[in-house]
């Protein structure tokens, strides 16, 4: 009866404890539907849509599905912790060293106006739009959350700004080839010089369009003005054959990330529970369970309990333990595999590499290779962009992605010196070290690194002694290895002597 009671009482106490956790938790959970329910595209299968203008259509995922995506993964980059890490890495990745474009810098020792591919590349609102790390920075995000990378050129002007996604209303397709695009349908909020904001529409030809433009083209019946002097490029990614649009990269991943918070804020409740129920009393009789109270001592730690007759305290098993939050990592590689970082990175956590350097330090082959296919990519956007322009494709290159540490670069030019004069090893170092110096300066330790280091000779090399002419510190070598050998085997001798005494005592008491 009183262990009834008892389980009873630490019961109640449990309950109590959880109640908040649990109301708190509803939200939570209210939070966590949202986001299935928004994912659940994955559910649908793929369909063809047809759109509002004549002879469009539109394979994979639609304008609406890829809108919805792109604000989740939008708003989960502004205030959630691994989304936002993970398009910061993809950005470190693609535009991290740097993004080289020929012909683009001025040339200091040439007089006269600069060219027009120097002036194109520092046009502020180009350099806002494109060419800043700024503006490379927001690109790379506009491709993990939405997909699709849209810029409008004007020919005229020279002048690219970006083309929000959330402003697209419809495109454009080529009626036998779904996955062309022709042109792009801009919805946007004009606002006068008055204040008033005013809805407008344009159609924007992209530059794979080679017909005859049109001044305008019909959207439900209502002609829209087509921009004369604007050209689109743009770049889709993700896309399979006959996509129409691009996927977002945070598409494959942030129902992963999703899930991994759900369990980190789930662990958290639970260790707040166990917190909440450390000790229990336990009474052995009903009086004592009914009336149970127990007074402690004012003060800080060593307080004393002030316990009645048949009362004890004891922990609750539960209170021992916490919630470990290193199984939820499997999770959390999921999201990392399907954005190609490694969880090392997602997470900034070192002991997702076992504790090693190498590991924790690594960008694999299959990481660089998908990093270099979204160089790629970009390499092609902005070749296009300058086309567009009249500007020629001009050669763009791209840094090595990752560089050894100095300690390893060091190793490196270690095991290369063999094949290196001492002049150019000395050049190589200051090289790399950027010291300013004479590399034809060579110091002694460096001109002696190839010589064999001389023995001194033995004070009584040559002399005539009782071991046929070996001189005497041989001699006290065999002498020394002999002692330390013997030395050895006593001790060993001795060990042996005490662990069979040992077995002989073992062996007495148990007989």
């Amino acid at each position: 009866m009183t262990d009834n009671l008892l389980s009873e009482a630490v019961s109640l106490a449990i309950t109590d404890a959880l109640n908040p956790i649990l109301e708190e938790n509803a939200a939570l959970k209210e939070a966590s539907a949202e986001v299935k329910a928004m994912f659940d595209y994955q559910d649908r299968g793929w369909q063809l849509l047809l759109g509002l203008a004549a002879g469009d259509a539109e394979y994979g995922l639609d304008l609406a599905d890829v809108k919805a995506i792109a604000e989740k993964a939008a708003t989960q980059i502004s205030v959630g912790a691994i989304p936002k890490r993970a398009a910061d890495l993809h950005f470190g990745f693609v535009f991290g060293n740097g993004m080289e474009i020929d012909g683009v810098e001025r040339d200091r020792g040439k007089k006269g106006a600069p060219s027009l591919v120097v002036r194109f590349y520092e046009n502020s609102v180009n350099q806002e739009s494109i060419f800043s790390g700024a503006a490379k920075h927001e690109l790379q995000y506009a491709r993990f959350t939405t997909g699709n990378v849209v810029v409008l050129c004007d020919t005229r002007s020279r002048e690219v700004r970006r083309l929000p996604f959330a402003e697209i209303d419809n495109v454009l397709v080529n009626p036998d080839f779904n996955e062309e695009v022709w042109a792009y349908l801009r919805t946007w909020t004009h606002t006068k010089p008055s204040g008033d904001t005013i809805t407008k529409q344009a159609w924007v030809y992209t530059n794979r369009f080679r017909g005859k433009r049109q001044k305008t083209i019909n959207v439900g019946g209502k002609p829209v003005e087509v921009l004369a002097s604007v050209t689109a490029v743009d770049l889709r990614a993700n896309r399979q054959v006959g996509f129409t649009f691009g996927i977002p990269d945070a598409a494959a991943g942030l129902h992963w990330s999703a899930a991994y918070g759900e369990v980190l804020r789930y662990g958290q409740i639970v260790n707040e529970t166990l917190a909440k129920v450390i000790y229990k009393v336990v009474q052995k009789t009903q009086k004592g369970a009914n009336s149970a109270g127990v007074k402690l001592g004012k003060g800080g730690a060593g307080q004393a309990a002030v316990l009645g007759e048949g009362q004890d305290i004891q922990l609750v098993n539960s209170a021992q333990a916490s919630f470990n939050f290193a199984a939820a990592r499997p999770i959390a590689a999921m999201a990392a595999t399907a954005w190609n970082v490694s969880v090392v990175d997602l997470l900034s956590d070192s002991s997702a590499a076992g504790s090693s350097y190498g590991a924790g330090n690594l960008l694999t082959a299959g990481m660089q290779n998908a990093m270099s296919g979204m160089r790629d990519e970009w390499s092609q956007f902005y070749a296009d962009i300058f086309e567009v322009m009249g500007l020629g494709r001009p050669v763009i290159s791209w840094p090595p992605m990752n560089e050894p540490d100095t300690y390893r670069m060091a190793q490196e030019l270690t095991l290369y010196s063999i094949a290196l004069s001492d002049e150019e090893y000395r050049a190589e170092v200051l090289d790399r070290l950027d010291i300013p110096g004479d590399s034809k300066a060579i110091p002694p330790m460096l001109k002696a690194r190839g010589e064999a280091p001389k023995q001194a000779a033995s004070p009584d090399q040559g002399q005539s002694n009782s071991t046929g002419g070996q001189d005497s510190a041989q001699k006290s070598d065999q002498r020394t290895d002999t002692l330390v050998s013997l030395r050895s085997e006593m001790a060993m001798s001795d060990l042996m002597a005490e662990v069979r005494s040992l077995v002989e005592q073992v062996r007495e008491l148990k007989s």
